[in-house]
């Protein structure tokens, strides 16, 4: 942090090419490539063998921890998903994937924001119907280019 500036707790500057944390930086666009990327069945990004890998529950003591590696996992109206949450100083951000539906959904804050909030648990839900009708918005899914 930096110095109190009349009021205000400034962060300092920082760069993004220093050693490796886990994070990354994108912009919303870039996130919902991502998110394409990963639900196309081409193996552009990753083929099947890894990708499953990537989003396979994480088993602990025989029962499933609500983890796959770097994947939080969950359920919402019926359908599975796949979600990544973090932030930091000034910004937050949640990108999530439904395998099944051929969707995903990404939302960013300007504030700060250090675990899973989950707040697309409440966003989807305008775009998600239950399992039995399964409705989506085409917004982030495989086809939709802008």
């Amino acid at each position: 942090m930096g110095k109190p500036q009349r009021g205000w707790q400034p962060f300092r500057l920082f760069h993004a090419n220093g050693a490796a944390y886990g994070g990354m930086t994108g912009s919303a666009g870039g996130l919902i490539s991502y998110a394409q990327a990963l639900l196309r069945n081409d193996g552009l990004l990753l083929n099947e063998h890894y990708k499953r890998l990537l989003i396979t529950e994480t088993i602990i003591s025989g029962k499933p921890c609500g983890i796959a590696l770097s994947w939080y996992t969950g359920s919402l109206k019926g359908h599975s998903y796949y979600a990544h949450a973090g932030g930091g100083g000034g910004y937050y951000v949640e990108l999530r994937i439904y395998p099944e539906l051929e969707v995903g959904s990404v939302i960013l804050f300007n504030r700060s924001g250090m675990k899973d909030e989950r707040i697309l648990d409440a966003a989807d839900r305008f775009f998600i119907s239950d399992k039995d009708t399964a409705i989506v918005s085409p917004l982030f899914s495989e086809n939709h280019r802008r």
